[in-house]
């Protein structure tokens, strides 16, 4: 068993930062897709290749409003997770509308990045035999829910706070690779 120890004064900022990095499972090139860093290691050195003409989508979210949130499901001796990603985007209008018909039926591929590391993390790709490096689009990430509104005063949290579920029986991923945001 290793250990899990925590040094006092290590930033430890809740939330996400930057933007939410999407793109739909089948535009991933599965064929090429990389290898954990080490049997049991989370965590991806190489890159997620796209098809040709494909990229990563980005959402811009609020700051305070992304977090990820999980739980443990199921019996004792077969358990897995649900993972919940959330951030809200400023706008309600016609860009908003449209980007969320295009990502409302999953499944999908998500890249957020923690606040109080800066480390990116991938939600979408599974890892199904520890003792392997070996990884699998398997189970995609789905949009859950969606809350929208225009709020009535300059307070008000105007925009749309979007929900994205993904269960697997282990942890999101640490993605060290690249992020392609071009066609």
């Amino acid at each position: 068993m290793d250990d899990l120890l925590y040094t006092q004064g290590q930033d430890n900022m809740s939330g996400l930062i930057g933007e939410l990095e999407i793109v739909a499972q089948a535009d991933v090139d599965d064929a090429s897709l990389p290898a954990l860093a080490a049997a049991g290691d989370l965590s991806i050195t190489g890159n997620i290749v796209l098809k040709a003409g494909k990229k990563f989508g980005r959402m811009y979210i609020t700051v305070d409003s992304g977090s990820m949130d999980g739980a443990t499901v199921g019996s004792y001796d077969a358990k897995s997770g649900e993972w919940m990603l959330k951030g809200r985007y400023p706008r309600l209008d016609k860009g908003f509308f449209n980007w969320l018909r295009g990502i409302q039926n999953g499944p999908l591929l998500v890249l957020y990045k923690q606040g109080n590391t800066g480390k990116r993390y991938c939600l979408g790709l599974q890892n199904f035999d520890k003792t392997t490096t070996t990884l699998q689009l398997g189970r995609g990430v789905y949009f859950e829910t969606g809350e929208f509104k225009t709020g009535g005063a300059p307070a008000d949290e105007a925009g749309g706070t979007i929900t994205f579920k993904w269960a697997c029986a282990h942890g999101p991923i640490e993605y060290n690779g690249t992020v392609d945001v071009t066609a």
